[in-house]
């Protein structure tokens, strides 16, 4: 059990610090071209590429070119 104050919660999450967290992580998001969740970055020694959403093909073709064998 949580014991979570569910008024103090919902007061919080429609407050303005939170509306102004969610729009800096969202600024932050475009900038960095997060485009979905989950988000990964598959860092070589020649190469970083990001991989976002839920594209477990293409990520598992990144993670292969990026480990070295």
């Amino acid at each position: 059990m949580l014991n979570l104050d569910l008024s103090k919660f919902n007061r919080d999450r429609q407050g303005i610090a939170a509306s102004q967290a969610i729009a800096q992580d969202l600024q932050l998001a475009a900038q960095l071209q997060i485009t979905g969740t989950p988000f990964f970055l598959a860092i070589s020694s020649t190469n970083i590429e990001a991989v976002s959403g839920v594209d477990f093909e293409r990520l598992e073709s990144v993670l292969d070119q990026a480990i070295p064998k």
